[in-house]
């Protein structure tokens, strides 16, 4: 247990220099209309891959920074990422809307809107280039609160999505209630059509 214990502080401090440092990366992962072809919006994909070169999944940095008070930081690391990303998308002529992956801890605190404001402001960019994804157990923990942040964003220009839709506890009475503009089925419901 000890061990355990000392690996993850270890871990939690690189993973607080790797944000200090601006060590992360941001990869853009299209999504394209299929009638179409052509690319309708991105994903924002943060990676970290260590000094070292050990990459370090998402799957295991993400819950470290949540457990912590770092996901604030990276929080804030990532929406400025996401702008920097769009204005340099718009600099090459691609106007999309960029899409993040929010933590159930970041939309509590409403810090959270104050950071995409003035991201925005920072780069000069327009809130409908920019959509925030949320997991639907966000919305059992704090109903009230989540809604309240959903309706400031939207009412800036701001994309509201409930990423991977189905896998938790909601039903599709949080739909109704929620001040949503997408809903993102999980792929274990769709891979097989």
């Amino acid at each position: 247990l000890y061990e355990k214990f000392k690996s993850f502080n270890q871990l939690e401090a690189q993973l607080k220099k790797a944000i200090d440092d601006n060590a992360l990366q941001l990869f853009l992962q299209p999504i394209i209309d299929l009638n179409t072809g052509e690319i309708v919006k991105c994903e924002a994909l943060s990676r970290w891959v260590t000094a070292d070169g050990e990459f370090i999944s998402p799957d295991v940095f993400i819950p470290l920074a949540e457990k912590s008070e770092l996901i604030f930081r990276f929080g804030e690391w990532l929406v400025a990422q996401a702008c920097a990303s769009i204005e340099q998308l718009k600099a090459a002529g691609i106007d999309i809307r960029l899409a993040i992956n929010i933590s159930g801890r970041q939309v509590c605190d409403l810090t959270l809107l104050h950071q995409i404001k003035n991201a925005l402001e920072e780069y000069n960019l327009s809130a409908a280039n920019l959509s925030i994804e949320l997991t639907e157990s966000v919305f059992i923990e704090s109903l009230e609160t989540v809604s309240i942040l959903l309706d400031e964003l939207r009412n800036m220009g701001v994309t509201v999505s409930i990423d991977d839709f189905g896998t938790g506890f909601s039903s599709l009475v949080y739909l109704k209630k929620l001040p949503i503009d997408e809903l993102k089925i999980d792929r274990s419901f769709v891979s097989e059509l």
